[in-house]
């Protein structure tokens, strides 16, 4: 009878972890974060490297898996939810909910490092707000261009230019977009179907989840910073 088997002992972080180098796990263990493709290699990486370590040490792998796992949730769950901006209900008569920010991981570089990037929930109607203000202040520059050249180029319309001039300078990331289906109070015959809110994600500030390690890689630990 092999003992060495039967009394070993398990982290359940760190059998999250290493189901998370598969691309529809890490999606349903981190949902509010969105992993680049370096940062999905990243992970990849360190979970090769705690797989590597509990081979012989598996205790000090369980425990650096812990230290991750705590990080990452934090970050999943960072600032917490907010409602729907437009007051919009799901079906039960609550209000729809969309993450207040979303956090995008990638490659630091360094061993078990990531870049962390904060972006802040900007909702549809501020979009529209600034894309208004920036249409007006198109309206009056290509007057002026008619004024003094009348065979200036203003094909392009002028919304769609205020729409993407708008993102521009939201810093939106179209990859964290998100969206919530709701039924309208005005549809109360169910005629229409659901039609859908839409919350867009605007750079806020940067960091990073740094792996410490000194001359023994198995005592490191993970901490943010910004």
């Amino acid at each position: 009878m092999n003992t060495a088997i039967e009394t070993e002992t398990t982290s359940a972080n760190y059998d999250r972890l290493t189901r998370s180098s598969y691309t529809h796990s890490m999606a349903e263990n981190w949902r509010r974060i969105h992993f680049t493709k370096t940062g999905h290699a990243r992970l990849a990486h360190t979970i090769g490297l705690l797989e590597g370590i509990a081979l012989n040490d598996p205790e000090s792998a369980h425990r650096l898996a812990d230290s991750l796992v705590k990080y990452l949730d934090y970050l999943s769950n960072y600032a917490g939810t907010m409602d729907s901006p437009e007051g919009n209900l799901d079906h039960t008569g609550t209000p729809l909910q969309f993450p207040a920010y979303r956090v995008v991981l990638s490659d630091d570089g360094g061993i078990g490092s990531f870049s962390i990037g904060w972006y802040r929930a900007v909702p549809h109607k501020s979009m529209m707000k600034v894309a208004e203000t920036i249409a007006e202040s198109l309206s009056m520059e290509r007057h002026q261009k008619h004024h003094d050249d009348l065979n200036a180029d203003d094909s392009r319309p002028i919304w769609e230019e205020a729409l993407e001039r708008s993102k521009q300078k939201l810093k939106l990331r179209k990859e964290l977009d998100d969206s919530r289906c709701y039924r309208p109070e005005w549809d109360k015959d169910k005629t229409f179907g659901f039609m859908y809110e839409f919350v867009s994600y605007g750079y806020s500030h940067n960091g990073g989840l740094i792996f410490h390690y000194g001359d023994d890689i198995r005592q490191g630990s993970w901490s943010t910073h910004t």
